[in-house]
């Protein structure tokens, strides 16, 4: 089987985006030398000034009581080794989203390690063997919910030709009329739960001062815990995707300079900043969507001469990981992930959207629920299930030798988009006749509604790995299973 090529406009869907954090990181370090003690990470109460320099903090929870945590660097192929100090008022345990490490080590309550009791620790360590962008996170709605993230990068080798290196972590946030969080669960079968703020590294917004012609790296990383992020690149920037998932992809120009991010996933882009400074489309990243219409980045262009004289040139790949570069699916093992169950939309949502009937290929077991007329309220919706399964994980979805390609459909019976993350693992999406695959690869992805999205991996390395939905009010009331590599 080989890759085909094939239109660069299919990237990622047409679909809306968030942005995050906007942290400058240097463009290259120097070679990190091996830990020989554990780096203390405490997650404990804070306070953050979420809605502004000019209104009072905001309390929430916070690794080292900053909000987001801090962005930890390491090169490919070095260490990781945490010590993840609970000084909060319930067990936890940190999830590094996105690297392929050790299973005991990916942070799965009752499946990889027992919860971190409070008042108790827990170290983390492994080696990084992917370089990218990524992150580090409870798997707690309430903890997630309330600041506990933070991003985690491993840097290539040799940094790409940029001039600035930008980590961009959004968060969302329910804020009370008394300035405190809501960090209220989702009911069951609900959309999940939209905050009604958003920040970009824990501020509702930020200047980034940059010069005429610089090229910049985004890191974008969705850090929320339900929202389909959104955003548009303005003022002339136009968006070339480097990266997916914290994978090297083949590079390619966004046709149109809108992104869509589900939670958990991320992209790095590179945009070249304009050849002068205008007032009247400055270049900045706006925010829009869920009741949201904010710019949360802007960039700032100095007035004085550029960098160089001549702007950097084309947007090079970045250097590849050891992923396979083809995936044999003769003999794969094959199977099903399918998500049931749901209402209607949140109530915790800003906005709603709009109501759409399911098209004419949709199962006849479900003809009648289309017909019912529409509510405005429901009390306790049906739960959401994966794979007919509700309530405690029970048994795994499947077994596979270590070595063996999967092919996994993942199979939307809901009328809600689901968002599923696989950890340990990047998958490839193929195409509707598995004879080719997206250029690039995918830890997290969304599947539409009423829609089956099929994905391939080698399951190389040996655990027992969670299948989550990423909306993680979702994944609390059970859409959640795992698979075993043996």
């Amino acid at each position: 089987m080989t890759q085909r090529r094939m239109s660069r406009r299919i990237v990622l869907g047409g679909a809306l985006v968030w942005l995050v954090a906007l942290a400058p990181s240097r463009p290259s370090a120097e070679p990190a030398a091996p830990e020989r003690t554990p780096r203390r990470l405490a997650l404990r109460p804070a306070s953050a000034a979420l809605r502004g320099a000019d209104s009072p903090p905001t309390p929430a929870w916070g690794f080292d009581g900053a909000v987001p945590g801090p962005v930890l660097k390491v090169r490919r192929g070095g260490e990781v080794w945490v010590t993840a100090a609970n000084e909060l008022p319930g067990p936890t345990a940190i999830h590094w989203h996105g690297l392929r490490i050790d299973n005991r080590m990916d942070g799965v309550p009752h499946l990889t390690q027992p919860p971190i009791a409070p008042g108790a620790s827990f170290d983390y360590r492994f080696t990084c063997p992917d370089a990218g962008t990524f992150w580090y996170h409870t798997n707690s709605v309430e903890q997630l919910g309330r600041g506990l993230a933070g991003a985690l990068i491993v840097e290539e080798d040799t940094a790409p030709a940029a001039d600035h290196d930008l980590v961009l972590l959004l968060q969302d946030w329910l804020i009370t009329a008394a300035g405190a969080l809501d960090s209220t669960v989702a009911e069951p079968g609900t959309a999940g739960r939209v905050g009604s703020l958003a920040t970009l590294n824990g501020q509702p917004g930020q200047d980034v001062a940059v010069k005429a012609s610089d090229r910049v790296r985004l890191r974008l990383i969705n850090a929320t815990t339900a929202r389909i992020a959104a955003l548009t690149f303005e003022g002339g920037l136009k968006p070339v995707v480097v990266a997916v998932d914290g994978q090297p992809a083949e590079v390619f120009e966004l046709g149109r300079p809108t992104l869509a991010l589900p939670p958990g996933a991320r992209v790095d882009v590179m945009v070249d900043m304009p050849a002068a400074a205008t007032d009247a489309s400055p270049p900045a990243i706006r925010l829009r969507g869920y009741g949201t219409d904010a710019v949360l980045a802007r960039f700032v262009i100095d007035p004085g001469p550029p960098r160089r004289p001549d702007p950097l040139g084309k947007v090079a790949e970045l250097p590849a990981n050891p992923l396979p570069r083809t995936i044999e699916l003769t003999g794969a093992l094959r199977a099903e992930l399918v998500m049931d169950g749901g209402g209607q939309e949140s109530a915790l949502a800003p906005a709603k959207e709009p109501t759409r009937e399911r098209p004419p290929t949709a199962a006849k077991d479900s003809a009648a629920k289309d017909k019912e007329p529409p509510k405005t309220t429901v009390a306790r919706p049906p739960a959401w299930a994966l794979s007919a399964q509700s309530g405690e994980v029970g048994p795994p979805l499947f077994s596979v030798p270590r070595g063996r390609t999967v092919v996994l459909a993942l199979v939307n019976r809901t009328r809600r988009p689901h968002v599923v993350h696989i950890h340990g693992h990047h998958v490839r999406l193929l195409d509707s006749l598995d004879d080719g695959w997206k250029p690039w690869w995918h830890d997290t992805l969304l599947v539409g509604d009423d829609r089956t999205a099929r994905i391939a991996f080698v399951a190389d390395n040996p655990g027992k790995w969670l299948l989550e939905c990423r909306m993680l009010d979702q994944q609390a009331t059970s859409m959640a299973t795992w698979f075993e590599v043996t």
